[in-house]
Parts: structure tokens; sequence; C-alpha cells
């Protein structure tokens, strides 16, 4: 735990003396993921900061201040992160150290240490994407607070050190809705292109919203995702063609047809 998120910490803890900490930790979340979303997102902005005011007059004056704090706290925790070269869970790590796992069915989040690991054991093939598509795509429909893909930002930096995150885009989800947030606000606080969904990864059902971070948006990617589907979507209908046209005809099936078309 860094001295950023040892105070993001003890900011939610003071406001859980008013107010439960297991709500303080997920109104906060709440409301900075859609502070996030409203300054990029012109289609949800409206309903978005509705829901912002909405949860933010559940408190009393003293304790709104406090929120501010936290977001303070937390962005400066994910820059110690970018200053190091290497990003850690800081809202997962934060939801254990809260003791609130009880709170949310008994969730726990993967520790970044084995995220790491997993994404060096697994970090291949990805110039080929690039070579193919102009760049890659990670998925991952069950992100929790999104410590398997700061695994994987950590990975290609160790791999390509001279390049920026403009070369692959994430497609995150989570049937919790908290953790989608949490995994919002990170990809976007960490400058990831990525589109976030609370959705049913076994039923592939949309249970909730869509998150676009704002390098997603700001970046043009639903653009270019766009046009490298159309572009392979060409390229197989050409190659289905020239198939087509290259198929030699076997006698017998010359044979065949000119019978059946005796009659």
């Amino acid at each position: 735990m860094n001295a950023h998120q040892e105070k993001l910490v003890k900011l939610i803890q003071q406001a859980g003396t008013r107010y439960e900490s297991w709500k303080v930790f997920s109104d906060f979340t709440n409301m900075m993921a859609c502070a996030i979303s409203t300054h990029c997102d012109l289609r949800t902005r409206e309903e978005r900061e509705e829901q912002y005011l909405h949860t933010i007059k559940s408190y009393d004056k003293e304790t709104q201040a406090l929120f501010p704090q936290m977001c303070a706290e937390l962005v400066l925790a994910l820059d110690d992160g970018a200053t190091t070269g290497h990003y850690e869970d800081v809202l997962g790590q934060t939801f254990h150290d809260l003791g609130v796992e009880n709170k949310w069915k008994g969730q726990f989040f993967t520790p970044i240490h084995l995220s790491d690991m997993m994404a060096d054991l697994s970090f291949e093939g990805f110039d080929k994407h690039i070579k193919e598509r102009g760049f890659a795509s990670i998925c991952e429909p069950a992100c929790g607070a999104g410590s398997t893909i700061l695994g994987f930002l950590n990975a290609f930096r160790k791999q390509y050190p001279d390049r920026g995150f403009d070369t692959f885009v994430v497609h995150a989800g989570d049937v919790d809705e908290r953790c989608v947030h949490m995994c919002y606000i990170q990809l976007s606080l960490c400058g990831v292109a990525a589109v976030v969904e609370q959705r049913n990864a076994l039923s592939m059902e949309l249970t909730g919203g869509i998150w676009y971070t704002p390098f997603y948006i700001y970046r043009g990617w639903e653009w270019r995702e766009l046009s490298a589907y159309h572009r392979e979507q060409e390229k197989e209908l050409s190659q289905g063609c020239q198939e087509v046209a290259t198929k030699k005809e076997s006698p017998e099936e010359a044979a065949e047809d000119e019978q059946l078309s005796l009659f």
C-alpha cells in the first residue's frame, strides 16, 4: 500500500463513522465513474449526472467534502504507477483493506502480483495482431476491479518501454455494477482505451450500463474498430469469391450436371 492509497482508506473510514464504509466506498466509485463519463460521453451525460447528484445528496455537507479528497488520493496513487512503471490495483486493494468483502457476496480480487505473472506468461502474438489489424484487442469478461488488465499494462511496459497505450483496446465486463465502476475508473485514469460493460459472461446478457473511457472516445476507437471489422469482412468475402472462381470442376461433377440437365 502506497501513501496515497493509505490516505484513501483513512478517508473512506472517516466517512464510514457516520455511514457504513461499504456504502461510502460503493458510492465513491459510482460517483467518480459518473464524473469521468459525463465529461466524455454525451450519450449518457444527463442520466449519469442525475445519478451523481442523487448519490451525493444522500450525505451531509461535512462528508460530501471528503469525496473530492478521496478522488485526489486515488489519482495520485495510480499516478505513482505511471511514474514507477508498475501499476497497482489500488481500488481492489482498498476494497480488501476496508474489510467489506462480506457485504459484496464474499468477493475477492486477483492480487496484482498474480496478474503480473499471468500476463508475463501469456504475453505473445501482440505484434502479429497489430500487423494484421493495426491494433490488438484485449478481452476480460470477468474484470473485477481490473487487476488482470493492469497486469497486462505492466507486461506491456516491460516489453515495449517506448510505446504508448494507443496500439490496443480493452473490452471488459463484469456482472457486478461496482466492479464495472472500479475497473472503468482505473482504466480511465491509466489512459487506456476501453469499453467496460455490466454483462453476464455466461449468458452474455447485458444487465447494466456500458462505460466508454475518455481515451476510447477521444481517440476515435469506435471508428477504428468498425473500420477494422469492415476490412476483415471484405477480405473474407474476397477470399471466398476467389476460391469459387478458381475451383476446378471434376469430370464426374460435370457429367452429373449434364445428366441432370437432361431432365
